[in-house]
């Protein structure tokens, strides 16, 4: 299974300076991440069924992970607040 480094989407997010590194951003200068108070980390995972979802014989499932942090509350429920580390065909699994 191939995972993608969490520091290197990070660092992508930044640099592409997307609508997830603005909401990171703001959050950021709300809270500051310190070594006495660090953000917490959450993981999350989930089947994902592109195309018709009702299909008897759907072979394109596939299961991913995202992470994201508590402190992007009340984000967590937009799909732009969770980040997709690993996408594994549920075949595969």
């Amino acid at each position: 299974m191939v995972a993608i480094n969490p520091f290197a989407y990070l660092y992508s997010a930044f640099r592409e300076n997307c609508g997830f590194f603005e909401m990171l951003k703001a959050k950021l200068l709300a809270k500051l991440s310190t070594a006495l108070a660090p953000w917490r980390l959450v993981i999350y995972s989930d089947e994902v069924v592109p195309g018709n979802q009702l299909s008897v014989h759907n072979a394109r499932k596939v299961w991913v992970i995202y992470f994201s942090f508590l402190e992007l509350h009340p984000h967590l429920e937009n799909e732009n607040a969770w980040c997709p580390i690993v996408a594994e065909p549920s075949h595969d699994l």
